[in-house]
């Protein structure tokens, strides 16, 4: 059994197609690819990379309330609103980049452990990885 992904039609592509609309038609292509997929790797690369961008929104919160503590004359954020921020910042390191981060990594590394081809229900995991729209 082996975990390398074979993609045929990767094999049977023209080396010679370098015009802007194949460039364009391939990048739509993999990007159908993965938001369709039911390979749990990928599913668990994107769980991963969406804690990790979550991690840089965090990151520029908590650079925001630094800030505001060093900072005593001045105010960057309202009085009411210093709170919530500080409430957010924390629920969004957790919520937002541990959560998704745990998740990854155990939906991409716990079955090749287990010697499983795949996991179990793996498009309902993909909906978990795709970040909802407001």
């Amino acid at each position: 059994m082996t975990t390398i992904d074979q993609h045929p039609e990767a094999a049977t592509a023209a080396a010679g197609e370098t015009s802007r609309e194949s460039a364009v038609a391939s990048f739509f292509i993999g990007v159908a690819r993965w938001v369709t997929t039911t390979d749990h790797k990928k599913i668990g690369r994107m769980f991963t990379l969406s804690g990790l961008g979550l991690l840089l929104a965090a990151a520029a919160l908590g650079v925001v309330l630094g800030l505001e503590r060093a900072d005593e004359a001045n105010s960057i954020v309202d009085a009411d609103a210093l709170l919530q921020l500080f409430q957010a910042y924390r629920v969004g390191l957790v919520l937002g980049v541990l959560a998704p981060a745990a998740l990854g990594l155990a939906l991409a590394v716990a079955p090749m452990q287990l010697g499983a081809r795949s996991v179990a229900f793996p498009r309902l995991a993909l909906t978990g990885s795709i970040p909802s729209m407001p």
